[in-house]
């Protein structure tokens, strides 16, 4: 029981910290680097020198992990009586709805992240980062829509 108390916590905790530097990156952070702002490029590149993408891979890949460790305890070993009842479904789409954010903001938002980051590193013309800071963006927005997806069927799992 012990186990189960400290992983449900871990998840919980990795989720909220997850999901707040996402919804931070999607309203806050990539629109701003758009701004012709001073120093806006430098200060992403520092950003990334400092390892938020590792940070976001990190957080996000063990929310989803443990959140599959609890699915399969849930389920009694993902038994498929369990995963049909309304409960298993809601946190079955929350699960989905999270590894396709991580999925997505690994292959997507971390790629360009990590490319923008290295072109402001060599000066490259503004024009080849902002299609990248676009792309990004566009990608950070679903992924934050699916992380509060994630979130809210968590909340409401166990009370549908």
């Amino acid at each position: 029981m012990a186990a189960f108390v400290a992983i449900r916590v871990l998840h919980v905790v990795l989720a909220a910290l997850w999901l707040g530097a996402g919804v931070f990156t999607a309203l806050f952070l990539f629109p701003t680097l758009g701004d012709s702002a001073p120093g806006s490029n430098s200060m992403f590149a520092a950003l990334m020198r400092r390892r938020f993408g590792v940070y976001m891979a990190v957080t996000g890949g063990l929310a989803v992990l443990t959140g599959i460790w609890l699915y399969w305890r849930f389920t009694g070993g993902f038994s498929a009586a369990t995963i049909g009842t309304t409960s298993g479904i809601v946190f079955g789409i929350g699960g989905l709805a999270g590894i396709a954010a991580v999925a997505i903001g690994g292959a997507v938002i971390g790629r360009s992240a990590d490319k923008m980051a290295a072109l402001i590193e060599q000066a490259a013309p503004q024009s080849e980062i902002e299609a990248l800071r676009q792309r990004a963006l566009g990608a950070n927005r679903v992924v934050a829509a699916l992380m509060i997806l994630a979130v809210v069927c968590m909340a409401a799992g166990h009370y549908v």
